[in-house]
């Protein structure tokens, strides 16, 4: 697989959390997922812990056929794309998948709260599962903060219109 400038970067832009941008394996193992399909939208997590000295990288891509998964963890707090100029750690998790739009039979949404930013827009608030028939699959396990909710509600609009509901 190879990722130009081009691609590289539209990755990035799916996969940065505020102003973090996401480390080198979660922008290959994103496109590794999603080969050359455009991403139409994405929900991005990044999580850090001192305690445990760890930081998890997870986004959720949808395309015009695929809803995308990607978590990455290494064990280093606050680790991003910035740290690794300073030499790249290895990774100690990785999951991914990819899992056909046309297969969805339902959504379960949740709770969505008024946007204090927009009159009129609600946004998600908790998690909510897409049903596939072999399994439910959540997304935002542990619900959607305040900053994420936007991102969050542009990534199940995406959704939605993907698959025609």
């Amino acid at each position: 697989m190879e990722l130009n400038e081009t691609r590289w970067e539209h990755i990035q832009s799916h996969a940065t959390y505020g102003d973090r941008k996401a480390p080198k394996a979660v922008i290959v193992a994103i496109a590794t997922v999603l080969g050359g399909a455009q991403i139409n939208a994405s929900w991005t997590r990044w999580e850090t812990s001192f305690e445990s000295r760890k930081t998890v990288w997870t986004t959720w891509v949808v395309t015009d056929k695929t809803l995308g998964y990607v978590s990455v963890t290494y064990d280093l707090d606050e680790y991003d794309l910035q740290n690794e100029c300073n030499g790249e750690m290895p990774t100690t998790g990785l999951t991914t998948w990819a899992r056909p739009l046309s297969h969805i039979t339902g959504i379960e949404p949740s709770v969505s709260y008024g946007a204090a930013d927009r009159a009129n827009a609600w946004y998600p608030a908790a998690s909510f599962k897409v049903i596939f028939p072999d399994e439910p699959i959540t997304i935002g396990d542990g619900g959607f903060p305040v900053e994420d909710r936007p991102e969050a509600d542009l990534f199940f609009e995406a959704l939605r219109n993907a698959i025609g509901w």
